[in-house]
Parts: structure tokens; sequence; C-alpha cells
């Protein structure tokens, strides 16, 4: 009759081991839930950053694409300054756009088909490389 008791009693902790393991382990599964929903809501919210940045940058192409124009022809050599008038009222008109374009660098280039700005910048610089010298 001992061991049938000792047997009971075992069977009885050996039971609420199990009752404790599975109390864990639903401990275990709701922290998991809280976490995943947690991770899910930060990936919804970068899904939703990342839309909104192709937006933007699609809507950037697409100005872009209307309003980028060079700023000017490049006046042919030897042309008075009609053609440097020119390309400063083409300069002006990308500036009114929002958009400031600057052709690529060629040596035939001159600094009237650059903008107003741009022209700016390069006299200061020539006169602080002057006053160096």
């Amino acid at each position: 009759m001992v061991l049938a008791c000792e047997a009971v009693v075992a069977m009885g902790s050996l039971l609420e081991e199990l009752a404790g393991r599975q109390a864990e382990s639903r401990q275990r599964i709701e922290e998991l839930r809280r976490q995943l929903a947690e991770v899910q809501s930060r990936l919804e919210a970068e899904e939703e950053r990342l839309s909104r940045l192709m937006i933007t940058q699609e809507t950037v192409e697409e100005i872009l694409g209307e309003a980028v124009r060079p700023a000017a022809e490049p006046a042919p050599l030897g042309e008075g300054a009609d053609a440097g008038m020119q390309g400063a009222e083409q300069g002006a008109e990308a500036v009114r756009r929002g958009v400031v374009t600057v052709p690529p660098r060629r040596p035939e280039l001159e600094m009237s088909v650059l903008p107003r700005a741009y022209r700016d910048v390069l006299e200061v610089a020539g006169r602080c490389r002057a006053c160096s010298r």
C-alpha cells in the first residue's frame, strides 16, 4: 500500500510539473504573439514609408521630366551679348520653375550658359584667386 501511495504522490507531482510547464509555455506563446504584433506593426509602418518614398520619387521624376532643360544652348564662339542674354533668360526660367540645370562641362562652353547664381560664384572665386596671387 505504501508503494501505491508513493506512486499517487509521484503522479500528482508529475501532473503538477506538467501543468506548470504548460503555463510557462502559454506565457511564452503570449509574449511571442505580443512581439509578433509589434514587429508586424513596425513592418506595416516601414512598408507605408517605402510607399510614400516611391510616390515621392515618381513625382520628382515627373516634375524633373517636365522642368529639366539645359539652362541654355552653348553660345557659338564669336557671338555677341545677345547669346549670353538668351542663356541668362533660359537659366532664369529654370530657376522660376524650381530647377537649376547645369550642362556637362565641355571646353567650348562659356560662362553665359550657366545660371546666374553659378556665374556669380565663379566670378567671386576668380576674384579670390586673383587677390591671392
